[in-house]
């Protein structure tokens, strides 16, 4: 077996704030930050390649992002803020007796099992650290066309995630199986199938699922006010299943 890990995919600004209390005849100054954050450009990234020939991931969401919340001690459930369209991509190029340099096993060719797994790190604010589940609402398998383009070193400029490049598959078959809810628990390091493909079948396949909501589940105690709480989800393609 081999594997291609990709860290990636922070779960950025997520505050707890607390409030300011002031009694009676009493005068209290509070502060309130300001700060402001680039952010890399769309809802996905694409993945370093190759890709022409190789079993690898081509798309990843950029971040998931869930905002702002006040920090009162009991179990929040914080919505998953998104603009455009999340996806994750894999791309299955492989040829027959495929010598790799991206995923693909030296003997692996076209159409051979492969999965896609994911886990979450811990959420932390410094070395502090919050027990956390993240929940991955993901839609149904499409199709994904890698594109033709060159990138001028021997190597295809993929299509980028869009409604262009991804279609129904309408009656063909893929063989390909998604998890259609994912729960990744922080403290427990678990690892969970994200996508699929069990069997062989001789084809090269480009597969994209679309991360159609995200939810993030805390138990978030009063002393966490005021803090920045941030980790990130590791995906994680193998062969040889």
């Amino acid at each position: 077996m081999k594997k291609f890990i990709l860290s990636s995919t922070l779960l950025s600004a997520f505050v707890l704030v607390g409030a300011v209390v002031v009694s009676a005849d009493e005068v209290k100054q509070a502060e309130t930050p300001v700060g402001i954050e680039f952010k890399t450009e769309g809802p996905n990234e694409v993945v370093t390649g190759p890709y022409k020939g190789v079993l690898t991931l081509v798309h990843k969401p950029t971040a998931f992002e869930f905002g702002s919340h006040s920090a009162t001690g009991a179990l929040l459930t914080a919505e998953g803020k998104m603009e455009g369209k999340q996806y994750l991509v894999v791309s299955d190029d492989r040829d027959n007796d495929t010598v790799g340099t991206g995923v693909s096993d030296q003997n692996s060719k076209k159409g051979d099992p492969w999965k896609l797994t994911a886990k979450m790190d811990e959420l932390k604010s410094g070395t502090e650290t919050l027990p956390s589940k993240l929940i991955l609402n993901l839609g149904a398998a499409k199709k994904y066309d890698l594109g033709t383009t060159p990138d001028g070193n021997g190597d295809i400029k993929p299509n980028p995630a869009n409604d262009t490049s991804i279609s129904d598959f309408a009656s063909e078959t893929h063989g390909v199986k998604i998890t259609e809810k994912v729960e990744l628990e922080s403290d427990k390091n678990n690892e969970v199938v994200i996508m699929n493909k069990a069997k062989e079948d001789g084809k090269k396949i480009g597969v994209a699922t679309q991360v159609e909501s995200t939810n993030l589940i805390i138990q978030a105690p009063k002393t966490s006010a005021g803090k920045q709480y941030t980790s990130k989800v590791i995906w994680t393609l193998s062969t040889g299943i």
